[in-house]
């Protein structure tokens, strides 16, 4: 197993107990676990990744793991590569900042975007999520790609075991904003970032955006159901009832403002409707609360690590900011 790590990536790491202590040291590849090279804190190898299992987290981060574990057991074949069109042609448009990169791809999920960064000749990829998707995203990946340097780690936005600046181009999608904690995980992709750093966080301008943001006022209940069977099963039965008030819709030619009917018909005609819009469902009601920051509280948190906001767009979903390394000082 031990063979899968590449060696050039590996000098990137950091161990997490040490840089607590704002002290950057390398981590040592041994058998089944990477071992610091000044504290000897060991994080073992499992199926090819990682484990940083000092994990630092709050509550929503405990929540995050557990639930974006079984959403990415229930929902993988249904969210691959291509069916994420709308930010795979973002990237495309802003594909010059990552080019012949060292790439992260930070909470990483099922690694859905791995097409982009390897058409892009990356240098090497690192993917990181602290859910078990993460052994997924491996597994997938090396079936595709096995000339591809690339390495996997179970880790925290709160506390990333990489060097300073050690990254040349950083994709963080959706995430940071389901935090409790924002600060933290934006500083930290900042400061590991040496040239880019895209940052996307969910907004509250799109009609998904406002369902997600909506949806906090039954968080207080939902995230009560530690049995997440029950809400697959009942995001199901909705789904089920949307299909076949869609059907009708159609049928009746009646137009809703927020569905075209272009989208109506492409809606119908995927096989996977039901399970699609199930999964869809689902990830807006198990997710903590989400707190939409200003976007001058991501830019002013990034300039404080020499990352300065040169772009944004917006997608159904997210906003994003595009920051470049500056020397402010």
């Amino acid at each position: 197993m031990t063979n899968l790590l590449p060696l050039n990536l590996l000098q990137h790491l950091s161990c997490p107990k040490c840089l607590r202590e704002e002290r950057e040291t390398d981590l040592l590849l041994e058998e089944k676990a990477v071992v610091c090279s000044y504290c000897s804190a060991l994080y073992p190898l499992k199926e090819g990744v990682i484990i940083f299992e000092e994990l630092k987290q709050d509550k929503k981060s405990e929540r995050l793991e557990k639930v974006y574990s079984a959403f990415w057991e229930k929902g993988n074949d249904l969210f691959l590569e291509q069916d994420y069109n709308e930010q795979n042609q973002l990237l495309k448009e802003w594909k010059g900042y990552f080019d012949n990169e060292t790439i992260l791809d930070a909470a990483c999920g099922n690694g859905r975007f791995a097409k982009e960064w390897v058409d892009a000749k990356a240098q090497g990829i690192i993917f990181f999520d602290i859910s078990d998707s993460i052994f997924l995203c491996q597994k997938q990946f090396q079936q595709k790609y096995p000339d591809t340097p690339a390495l996997f780690l179970k880790a925290s936005l709160l506390e990333i075991p990489l060097k300073s600046k050690s990254i040349g181009f950083t994709w963080c999608s959706g995430t940071v904003g389901l935090l409790h904690d924002q600060e933290v995980p934006t500083k930290e992709l900042a400061r590991i970032t040496k040239k880019n750093l895209i940052l996307g966080v969910l907004t509250d301008q799109t009609m998904a955006g406002k369902i997600y943001i909506g949806l906090n006022i039954i968080k207080p209940i939902i995230n009560r159901i530690n049995n997440l069977n029950i809400l697959f099963k009942l995001c199901g039965i909705m789904a089920y009832l949307m299909v076949l008030s869609f059907r009708v819709l159609y049928f009746l030619r009646l137009n809703l403002s927020f569905l075209p009917r272009k989208s109506l018909e492409k809606i119908l005609q995927d096989k996977n409707n039901i399970r699609r819009i199930q999964c869809s469902l689902f990830d807006p009601m198990i997710i903590p609360k989400v707190i939409k920051k200003s976007d001058s509280f991501y830019t002013e948190h990034a300039k404080s690590m020499n990352q300065l906001m040169v772009e944004t767009k917006r997608d159904y979903l997210c906003d994003y900011y595009l920051f470049e390394e500056k020397n402010i000082n």
